[in-house]
């Protein structure tokens, strides 16, 4: 498969890029509006992860014998 340089796609498509893009898709129908109550800041629970070392990670046993790269 031999494909060519076809210097007028890049130019169509920088042009179209510079103007915004090519622009929005059309709708089909009209979207529902649903009324939701406002967030109170309470749902979400910060999950405490312990903290990792790197050597644990890695599987690096001894310390002593890290190697240089």
């Amino acid at each position: 498969m031999v494909l060519k340089f076809d210097l007028s796609v890049y130019r169509k498509f920088v042009s179209e890029a510079g103007k915004g893009g090519k622009g929005n898709l059309p709708l089909n129908e009209v979207p529902v509006i649903v009324t939701t109550e406002p967030w109170d800041g309470n749902d979400g629970v910060l999950l405490e992860e312990d903290e990792f070392s790197l050597d644990e990670l890695m599987g690096v046993d001894n310390k002593d014998d890290k190697e240089e790269l």
